[in-house]
């Protein structure tokens, strides 16, 4: 799968663990990010805030690291950083993480198979029929195949186009829904993201 946003996507690695040492300042605590090592809800020397984000699996990570860790681990179709365990629905669209915890019952049935999707398809899939966006898909493949009978592409050549011109398009359309549903959890997290340099971002 590719990545859904290639403009955002940075070089990330986890960064390596504190070195030992009998000061309490360098012991990890659940207080916490599991991948930068620092705490979460403390004013960064950035400026920026993070808030904790939260997967089915029942990790947290703090938001804008994992936000990194998402963009960056395509490879791998979206695990999460400590199990590795799958973080798309089975219509193969990224989970978004929530703001808060979820209960153990969902834990504990999502982790009874080692390598289980969400079931089912993703909110966008269930809303795609009903806002109207396939009806904007089909027009604007239909405009593709007039210009291609203009230019006489064959029947194959046809085809082939109109399914990347709508793929396209879906994808389009999810990037956008997914993107404001990462606001939506970041600001119920009182944090807002992308962060600017130099001032801690709230509501």
């Amino acid at each position: 799968m590719q990545s859904v946003f290639s403009q955002f996507e940075t070089a990330w690695v986890l960064p390596p663990p504190p070195p030992s040492s009998s000061h309490a300042s360098t012991e990890i605590t659940d207080a916490d990010c599991s991948i930068c090592y620092e705490q979460v809800g403390r004013v960064k020397p950035e400026g920026t805030i993070e808030s904790w984000l939260h997967f089915p699996c029942g990790h947290r990570f703090g938001s804008l690291c994992l936000l990194n860790w998402l963009f960056a681990d395509t490879a791998t179709k979206f695990d999460c950083p400590m199990c590795r365990r799958l973080l798309h629905w089975e219509c193969g669209h990224l989970a978004v993480p929530s703001p808060a915890p979820f209960s153990r019952k969902e834990v504990a049935w999502y982790a009874a198979e080692p390598r289980r999707s969400l079931p089912g398809p993703c909110e966008f899939c269930q809303e795609w029929n009903k806002a109207g966006f396939r009806e904007r898909m089909e027009r604007r493949s239909k405009k593709v195949m007039r210009l291609l009978r203009d230019r006489k592409a064959s029947v194959l050549q046809a085809i082939l186009v109109r399914a990347r011109v709508e793929r396209d398009y879906r994808d389009d359309v999810w990037r956008l829904w997914y993107t404001e549903r990462l606001d939506e959890a970041l600001m119920d997290g009182d944090v807002l993201w992308p962060p600017k340099r130099g001032q801690a971002r709230r509501k």
